[in-house]
């Protein structure tokens, strides 16, 4: 059964950076950074570089508290990332314009092309959601908050937690990058701007 619901715009507040900063021109990972950190979480590792080169972060699911301890001075991006490919073998492919990286264990499926979404110009509406295990319910809040866009959820996905560090994507970006990692799928209801989330494969509530 689906449970249709406006989602309030006030939830965006709470998401949206007070120092937003524009979408990169390409992938940003050529970007110089500079990351220390001691057996802290690869979403602390990664904001940090996220907010050096405005590079877009999404972390499949059991990831965001995978400890890491890195002293990394005056390396790109790209270098950066390889530190997690090596030690945590984690890997990444990007997304749409290359601004956005998705970051999955190696042998993950979750790193196959995602699926794509129909749907109207309502979808080009940029936004920005930084969240570290964050409720599905919230994180689609947020996006609804930004763009007016209505959302409707199967039973029992509410609580499925997203990690995600967007800034400055399409709703179109956003909305498909969490159907990848959690194996969901999305369906435009009618002709209004109303999605339907509902399990593709068995998403995983981590």
């Amino acid at each position: 059964m689906i449970r249709l619901r406006r989602l309030s715009w006030l939830v965006a507040v709470l998401t949206t950076l007070p120092n937003a900063y524009a979408a990169p021109a390409g992938s940003g990972l050529d970007k110089k950074v500079t990351v220390e950190v001691r057996q802290a979480p690869i979403s602390v590792f990664l904001d940090s570089i996220s907010q050096q080169t405005k590079v877009n972060f999404i972390l499949a699911d059991g990831l965001a508290d995978e400890k890491v301890t890195a002293f990394l001075h005056d390396v790109t991006a790209e270098e950066a990332l390889s530190v997690l490919r090596d030690i945590k073998g984690v890997d990444y492919r990007a997304l749409s314009r290359g601004g956005t990286l998705l970051l999955a264990a190696k042998d993950s499926p979750v790193l196959q092309q995602p699926p794509a979404i129909a749907g109207g110009k309502e979808l080009d509406a940029r936004v920005t959601i930084r969240v570290k295990g964050a409720p599905l319910d919230q994180f689609l809040s947020s996006l609804s908050g930004q763009t007016k866009v209505n959302f409707a959820l199967a039973d029992g996905l509410e609580d499925i937690k997203v990690t995600a560090f967007l800034e400055d994507v399409t709703a179109r970006e956003a909305i498909e990058t969490v159907l990848a990692v959690k194996g969901l799928s999305c369906r435009k209801i009618g002709a209004q701007t109303t999605y339907a989330l509902e399990p593709g494969q068995a998403p995983d509530p981590r």
